[in-house]
């Protein structure tokens, strides 16, 4: 469901590219923010912050430093409207930074330094485990497999969520964007890096990989005997 709210964003925004637009200054920021509402309507913010011409990196900055914010608030999951709008928060600033998009935009370069943010202040589980997800589709991606790979060795529960993570992306399920086989060799070197060197430390982080590593669907580089 979640994973159609993201195509659902994407598909939004790039339907904005067709809309003329002209110059927009930085103090315009808060008015697109005005603009998406408390809901956050798809694609506004995506648009916005992914256009070659028209926002000022330091306009689209703050647009991202609001998503920030809203997708860390203190919203409690039974408050279904501001919850989903939180959530919606945390995959714009997902969608403003993915490759693979199309069109003339560009991902927005700021987008990865955000979503860590997001998993590091977010008091909800479920959005620190999904944010993981969005890492691995921005530019930045091997920082975010650096990322994942020290989240997978921590004590907590989220460790096994990271491994998941690498295996998804192992497996070519991506974030908004094609992963090529390259792309799956990089997760898998990692998923590989950390069975042999034994550094998972969580009965779940480690059935994670062990089942990875029997699975015939794994994608890693061929290993020298």
């Amino acid at each position: 469901m979640k994973h159609f709210l993201l195509l659902a964003i994407l598909a939004s925004a790039a339907q904005s590219q067709t809309r003329p637009t002209s110059h927009t200054p930085d103090s315009s920021a808060v008015s697109i923010m005005a603009r998406a509402g408390a809901r956050l309507e798809l694609g506004s913010t995506v648009s916005a912050m992914r256009r070659r011409a028209g926002l000022s990196r330091s306009a689209r900055d703050e647009i991202a430093d609001s998503l920030l914010q809203r997708a860390i608030g203190p919203v409690q999951p039974a408050d279904t409207g501001r919850y989903n709008a939180k959530y919606r928060a945390m995959l714009q600033l997902g969608a403003a930074g993915a490759v693979g998009y199309g069109g003339d935009d560009v991902p927005y370069p700021g987008a990865f330094e955000r979503l860590v943010g997001v998993f590091e202040q977010s008091p909800d589980g479920q959005i620190r485990v999904a944010v993981m997800y969005q890492m691995l589709s921005t530019p930045d991606r091997p920082r975010a497999l650096t990322f994942l790979r020290q989240v997978a060795t921590g004590q907590d529960n989220v460790a096994a969520y990271a491994v998941r993570t690498l295996i998804r992306d192992n497996r070519g399920l991506a974030a908004g964007m094609r992963l090529s086989e390259a792309n799956r060799l990089e997760s898998g070197r990692v998923l590989r890096e950390l069975l042999d060197t034994h550094v998972v430390v969580t009965a779940d982080a480690q059935q994670e990989l062990f089942g990875w590593s029997i699975s015939p669907n794994r994608v890693e580089p061929k290993r020298v005997e």
